[in-house]
């Protein structure tokens, strides 16, 4: 049977595109025009695990808080500047705009309490007339990246420091 055929091509379609996007390990979130999560991969479910997990995208932007990130920064700051919902990247995709590493710190699940820093990557979704019907929130943890890079310009300044006293006492 044809029709039985192509829905059992369908199913394995979208089983292996599962398997994919749950193999990714940055968070994938896809939204609808209207900003309803339609899909998510396993490491976007894992950072909302409770019963709280946000089904819109207002929601996650709610329960994120994000704050645009000062460079280097790993937490928040004064210096850091709370993302208006018009400024979040996804939203911007349902726009048409296409989002490249943006760095964000938001609040979500950890076990160590600290709030994350993120980048964020983003792009709308089109049909076949190339019109906006949602959008893809791609969101990689770069929290280790930024401490790094704060150590790392904590030592540049010692060793300046360290510079400065030899050639001040030569």
């Amino acid at each position: 049977d044809e029709e039985g055929g192509a829905a059992g091509a369908h199913a394995a379609l979208r089983r292996e595109v599962e398997a994919i996007l749950d193999a990714i390990p940055s968070s994938v979130r896809v939204f609808d025009l209207t900003g309803t999560l339609t899909r998510l991969n396993g490491a976007a479910r894992a950072e909302h695990a409770d019963a709280r997990r946000p089904t819109t995208l207002a929601e996650l932007w709610a329960s994120d808080a994000p704050l645009r990130a000062a460079p280097g920064g790993a937490t928040p700051a004064e210096r850091d500047v709370r993302v208006l919902f018009d400024d979040h990247p996804a939203v911007r995709a349902l726009q048409g705009e296409t989002i490249r590493s943006e760095t964000y710190v938001v609040r979500r699940a950890r076990e160590d309490g600290e709030h994350r820093v993120i980048e964020s990557y983003a792009r709308p979704v089109r049909d076949a007339e190339g019109r906006v019907i949602g959008a893809v929130l791609v969101d990689r943890d770069a929290t280790e990246k930024a401490r790094l890079a704060r150590a790392l310009e904590a030592q540049v300044r010692r060793t300046m420091e360290l510079n400065e006293r030899v050639l001040t006492e030569a």
